[in-house]
């Protein structure tokens, strides 16, 4: 929507044409662009019309035929599809040597243009954003909720095939953390790509989320590899919305929840002597 020329991508853009008054038919009635038109401008043809009818009795005689072209309005939000109504006047003369002639001119509402021209603008969906968690909880050998005490519990989440970065890749629990469980954030993620060319279109995006093991052998650290997709969709209004599924080896989970057991070490013994 800043006037910069902008590729068709996935776009298919449809145009009509209807005679007025018996006009005859051109070789399409209807024209669209393709696929493959990989371009920001494109000059198309309804095919060829053929005048046969005789304008006159003189030379100079001539007959105008009018036909009236439009857009057909598609159903991406993101486009604002061109409602005008384009008349085409076919102006054919008869001359001095019984040939026919045809020019072509175009107006809307009265007023001559150049071409029958269409603009389309393209305008980028309202952006949306998710957020990754992690549910951490430190239980005894028993499972006993546990005091997190000294200890730290580091995650990591890695966005995969491009996908946008979250504002942390690391999380971390802190020495001030006087918890048996903590609900942590990657904090957010900024999704702004168009998933499609219409409403219901999506796109998911895809992160993988770790605990990173420490040093504490009396801490089994967790090692369970949590897939996170965020599944982005375009709406009617053109606004994108997010959501977050957790699964774990392909199978669905509530939330990304992550256990680490504590065990308390294997006892020892000392003696003490008094040498008297």
């Amino acid at each position: 929507d800043e006037g910069e020329a902008f590729d068709f991508g996935d776009n298919i853009f449809n145009f009509t044409l209807e005679p007025q008054d018996g006009a005859p038919a051109p070789e399409k009635l209807s024209i669209s662009t393709t696929l493959s038109d990989a371009a920001e401008e494109k000059d198309m043809s309804f095919g060829e019309i053929q005048f046969t009818e005789d304008p006159g009795l003189t030379a100079g005689s001539s007959k105008d035929y009018v036909y009236l072209i439009r857009e057909t309005a598609g159903d991406n939000p993101s486009v604002t599809y061109d409602d005008t109504v384009i008349t085409a006047t076919v102006t054919v003369t008869k001359d001095e040597h019984n040939k026919l002639s045809a020019s072509v001119a175009y107006t809307v509402n009265g007023e001559p243009i150049d071409e029958a021209s269409y603009e389309n603008i393209y305008t980028l969906p309202e952006p949306t954003a998710a957020e990754l968690l992690v549910d951490k909880s430190f239980v005894t050998a028993e499972g006993e909720a546990f005091n997190f005490g000294d200890n730290i519990f580091n995650f990591t989440v890695e966005p995969q095939d491009g996908a946008p970065e979250p504002e942390k890749s690391t999380i971390s629990t802190t020495l001030s953390d006087a918890a048996e469980e903590k609900d942590m954030s990657f904090g957010k993620i900024q999704f702004t790509e168009d998933p499609g060319i219409t409403a219901g279109s999506s796109k998911d995006y895809v992160y993988i989320i770790r605990e990173t093991e420490g040093d504490n052998p009396s801490v089994t650290y967790d090692d369970t590899v949590i897939k996170a997709t965020v599944t982005v969709t375009k709406d009617a209004d053109n606004k994108l919305s997010a959501s977050v599924a957790y699964s774990v080896n392909g199978k669905p989970i509530d939330e990304a929840s992550y256990e680490n057991i504590y065990t308390l070490p294997e006892p020892t013994t000392a003696e003490l002597f008094v040498d008297k």
